[in-house]
């Protein structure tokens, strides 16, 4: 549905940190996805279109949440949100998930930079990097 990039500054640097503590670093991708689309899921819920808060809740539900190794997908069980993100023939689209993330855009950015400086911290503190 939406998509987005995040540009990750030092990259040499990152990878050489990732080469030598693979496993922290699946673990702070993981939380900053986590974190990422928990603010996207809010900022989300406070845009979604309202008329009985049907989809609203189900767009706020933690069950709509799914985080693996490298994905974060946000996805109510509300059989009719796709209409009403997409449109349809007869109803104009309100992408409320383009929306949302729009809004969580930079809050998302800082999420990772954060938690990258943190992985940077914690191998230095191992590694004496």
């Amino acid at each position: 549905m939406t998509n987005f990039n995040i540009e990750i500054k030092n990259l040499k640097k990152f990878k050489k940190a990732l080469a030598q503590s693979p496993e922290l670093a699946k673990k702070t991708l993981k939380n900053s996805l986590e974190e990422s689309v928990y603010e996207w899921q809010r900022q989300s819920g406070m845009v979604t279109p309202v008329d009985t808060g049907r989809l609203r809740r189900g767009v706020v539900n933690p069950s709509s949440i799914r985080v693996d190794k490298a994905r974060a997908i946000l996805s109510p069980n509300i059989e009719y949100a796709i209409y009403v993100h997409e449109g349809t023939s007869r109803m104009k689209k309100r992408p409320f998930f383009k929306w949302g993330l729009d809004r969580a855009k930079r809050k998302i950015q800082k999420i990772f930079e954060a938690n990258i400086d943190k992985l940077f911290k914690n191998i230095a503190d191992k590694t004496n990097f």
